[in-house]
């Protein structure tokens, strides 16, 4: 028996180191999904639950509100159950715009949040990989990467407040569809243009200005730097427009999600900020 499972694991670890050596992609992303998988098990079967804080206080009541919308066939853009009612499209997260928020009201809420959570983790880190390759660096660089960006103490300590969390998964997705844009607005672009777009889009609509906001301002930097590394002749000129161009286009995408939000933000009770006993919490 000893003898079988020897035989047996090495045999596992050859097709492992093969598939790793042939296609580093997919045994990353298989090994991403496999981690995530673990780990979400208890919460995917039902056996623990969200229930800490801003979840059940927040987060929860919204996706029960979203569930009806959807159940009666009605898209919310007013919510009559906040003050004496206000428009849904002003509330930042979970916005109705953002896809993904939908998830959380497709099921048992801890069982879509624990799949929605998965879900941006596993972007996050994949998408991280990728931009690293892209960037040149060896797969087992890249791969460090990735479960960094995805399995870092901030990603795993912000279930509380998720908003935070999916708006830097797009963060790398969004730098490496930036690093695919090539020179001009052509065919062969469009599809990379695009991606940036939607990849702001996103990063906006998850519902954290105080990540997008400063993660827009050190993109912008990283696209100049990028142009500054390179020779000052046409194709380079033309790449850094295209990227400001697919940046801006990305902005106005989101103008359904910010113009809302900024129209309702003077009746916020923030609108001055939050107290200092609030603050240091």
């Amino acid at each position: 028996m000893g003898l079988l499972m020897s035989r047996l694991t090495g045999y596992v670890a050859t097709q492992a180191s093969t598939l790793t050596r042939r296609h580093p992609v997919t045994s990353f992303a298989l090994a991403h999904v496999f981690l995530l998988l673990v780990f979400f098990a208890p919460y995917l079967l039902g056996r623990l639950h969200f229930v800490y804080r801003d979840i059940t206080a927040y987060f929860e009541p919204f996706a029960e509100y979203f569930a009806k919308a959807a159940a009666s066939g009605r898209f919310p853009l007013w919510n009559s159950e906040l003050y004496t009612g206000m428009p849904q499209l002003a509330v930042g997260h979970p916005h109705v715009l953002y896809p993904f928020s939908w998830l959380l009201a497709a099921g048992p809420f801890s069982l879509s949040l624990a799949a929605y959570l998965l879900i941006h983790l596993f972007i996050a880190g994949f998408s991280a990989f990728l931009f690293a390759r892209r960037l040149g660096y060896r797969h087992a660089t890249a791969a460090v990467c990735g479960f960094a960006v995805a399995w870092n103490g901030y990603m795993l300590g912000m279930f509380s407040n998720f908003q935070m969390l999916s708006a830097v998964t797009w963060i790398p997705v969004l730098l490496f569809a930036l690093e695919r844009v090539e020179g001009g607005i052509g065919l062969k672009a469009l599809p990379w243009i695009l991606g940036v777009g939607v990849s702001v889009f996103l990063l906006i609509g998850a519902g954290s200005p105080e990540v997008s906001l400063p993660a827009l301002f050190l993109t912008l930097i990283w696209v100049v730097l990028r142009f500054a590394q390179t020779e000052k002749h046409r194709v380079g000129i033309w790449r850094l427009l295209t990227r400001l161009i697919s940046l801006g286009g990305g902005v106005l995408f989101a103008a359904p999600i910010v113009l809302p939000a900024l129209e309702w933000l003077p009746y916020s009770i923030r609108r001055n900020g939050l107290p200092e006993w609030m603050v240091l919490a």
